[in-house]
């Protein structure tokens, strides 16, 4: 993306509105969930095949969770069985290990 060349202080007004227009851009994805400051990483999380629980910590049901980082299995499958405010419990179609971001 290229910005138009700007001509002295008659195109500040624009560039003004074009900073503000990307500050509020950010501000709305920040205040996304999975981006909250207030959500857990947890490393090196051990999945088998089949079903295993993970605690959390977070003192409530989780909103969201995603996988930051996967070692092991290439293409392993995960998905979420249940969760409650200690624990989430994930499926794997094979043993992996993963760096899960969780989020109230």
């Amino acid at each position: 993306m290229t910005l138009p060349t700007l001509d002295g202080a008659k195109d500040v007004p624009a560039l003004v509105r074009l900073l503000r227009g990307w500050g509020d851009a950010l501000a709305r994805a920040l205040r996304l969930p999975a981006l909250s400051e207030r959500g857990v990483l947890l490393q090196s999380v051990a999945l088998s095949a089949g079903s295993t629980t993970v605690d959390h910590g977070l003192g409530r049901a989780p909103s969201g969770w995603l996988v930051v980082r996967s070692r092991g299995a290439a293409g392993a499958g995960i998905a979420e069985v249940s969760s409650d405010a200690r624990s989430l419990v994930l499926t794997a179609t094979a043993a992996v290990s993963v760096d899960l971001w969780v989020w109230p």
